[in-house]
């Protein structure tokens, strides 16, 4: 049985994946967020 870093199985993925993806948005959205506007200021 292949549990992630969360300690859900494979069953339970649907909702790793959730996790993952609010992980990365909370930190990395707001630096892609950034990135974009500068990009936009530039161009």
């Amino acid at each position: 049985m292949i549990t992630d870093i969360y300690g859900h199985d494979e069953s339970d993925l649907r909702w790793s994946v959730y996790e993952i993806i609010a992980l990365a948005v909370t930190p990395f959205g707001y630096i892609v967020y950034l990135f974009i506007a500068i990009k936009k200021k530039i161009t």
